[in-house]
């Protein structure tokens, strides 16, 4: 396990021990960072050092059959139908990918416990997206989604028109990464309605850099 330990009751500590339990922490610095040399699976040398090293590995969007992710697409989408019927399912991925998880619930009392918990932010946040695509029935919601959508797009030729040194409308259609459509209607609830629980709610996302973070929060309007 982390060599920090796990029955200290850090969230974060218990999280990290689950999500990097294949991964050996040999050294931990204190006011300073330890560094691991690793050859061949075997730790050769342990050394302090100021300015750690880590290779990050590059996460690509998974790609997702049956869901409409083109922004022009769904900004001409006709009715809050049509845009369930085009991108709802990413609802049903991600509640099949939760199931699927559950498989890979470790043996071990504490991690599965940890595991279950985010099994069940999981499904808490799969239950959000579908309160989200169900928002659209509201008339000015659902304007305001086919606004956003079509806002993005722009903004997104306009951004790889520069890149390529094409006309804006000569690049590829814009489209969502599937995590970042997502997050669009994972807040759609908290946004419309000022009264709603969601308010209570900050979603923090970590992801590595080049992931879509901004495309994804520049789409959601600022709200009082």
């Amino acid at each position: 396990m982390n060599v920090r330990g796990f029955g200290e009751g850090d969230w974060d500590e218990q999280l990290a021990d689950l999500q990097y339990r294949d991964t050996r922490e040999y050294a931990v610095g204190h006011g300073v960072a330890a560094e691991a040399i690793v050859v061949g699976g075997e730790c050769r040398e342990v050394r302090t050092t100021w300015v750690p090293v880590a290779d990050v590995e590059r996460v690509d969007p998974a790609k997702m059959s049956g869901v409409e992710l083109r922004m022009e697409t769904l900004a001409a989408a006709t009715s809050p139908d049509a845009v369930r019927a085009a991108s709802g399912d990413v609802v049903k991925s991600y509640r099949d990918w939760i199931e699927a998880q559950r498989d890979a619930i470790p043996e071990e009392p504490e991690r599965a416990a940890i595991a279950r918990e985010l099994l069940q932010r999981a499904e808490t946040a799969a239950r959000r997206i579908e309160q989200g695509f169900a928002a659209l029935d509201d008339p000015q919601v659902f304007e305001a989604f086919r606004l956003a959508n079509a806002v993005m797009a722009q903004a997104a030729r306009q951004r790889e028109g520069q890149v390529r040194q094409k006309p804006p409308g000569e690049v590829d259609a814009p489209e969502w990464r599937p995590f970042q459509l997502a997050f669009l209607m994972l807040n759609i609830q908290g946004l419309a309605n000022p009264t709603h629980t969601d308010r209570e709610i900050v979603d923090l996302l970590f992801f590595p850099t080049g992931g879509g973070k901004r495309r994804r929060i520049s789409a959601l309007p600022p709200s009082r």
